[in-house]
């Protein structure tokens, strides 16, 4: 079971863990809110990492978990050994879990609330890393030429980000405003994740564990 420090899980979450993980699913997820006192760098954040998990949603199989709100079965954990080997990155998990055939869930009953978590120019330092990784790791299965326009389209990727993130919220019909009022925090958070993409092109897939970051 996962989650950080900056999310505080309901009180019925283990209960609600337990109850999900009778059903035939290797990972199970849950839905991620924000706390209602936050500033707007919290809400920056929040939209950044977290806007796919806000509620309301119903109850469904996916092909991604967030790795704040998560748990696993213990056998599937320990089926993918070599995909834990630099360190637990859920989407390396997750695509071995889909070529074995194993599945996802997620549902709004296991809930964390997101409080408080980073600085500002911490979280874009952050976002920077993982960008850089997140960009390696997709280099690995790039021929040259996708390579290249990957790495000439990259300037697009804070626009393709934030289009999703306002689709949720659109769709969702919740915290717009807050979505407004942070929104050049968050193109701060989004160009700094670009960046580190466009930057893991460029170094190539010789080593993409070496840009991890806790």
């Amino acid at each position: 079971v996962i989650t950080t420090a900056h999310c505080i899980p309901a009180g019925d979450w283990i209960d609600s863990i337990l109850k999900a993980h009778e059903k035939p699913f290797a990972g199970i997820g849950g839905a991620i809110e924000n706390d209602g006192t936050s500033g707007l760098t919290d809400w920056a954040i929040y939209f950044c990492r977290y806007s796919r998990y806000m509620l309301p949603f119903g109850e469904r199989e996916v092909d991604d978990i967030p790795g704040d709100n998560a748990s696993y079965k213990r056998a599937a954990m320990e089926g993918c050994k070599e995909a834990r080997r630099n360190g637990f990155w859920e989407p390396t998990v997750h695509a071995q879990f889909a070529r074995e055939g194993l599945r996802l869930l997620t549902t709004p009953s296991i809930l964390v609330r997101h409080k408080k978590s980073f600085a500002a120019w911490s979280f874009t330092g952050n976002r920077f890393q993982h960008g850089k990784r997140f960009g390696a790791a997709r280099a690995l299965n790039l021929n040259p030429m996708r390579r290249l326009v990957y790495t000439l389209l990259s300037p697009l990727i804070p626009f393709v980000l934030l289009s999703r993130i306002a689709r949720q919220v659109l769709f969702k019909k919740r915290h717009m405003a807050k979505l407004l009022l942070s929104l050049p925090i968050l193109m701060l958070f989004l160009i700094s994740w670009s960046a580190g993409e466009l930057a893991g092109y460029l170094q190539g897939p010789d080593n993409p564990e070496r840009t991890a970051t806790a």
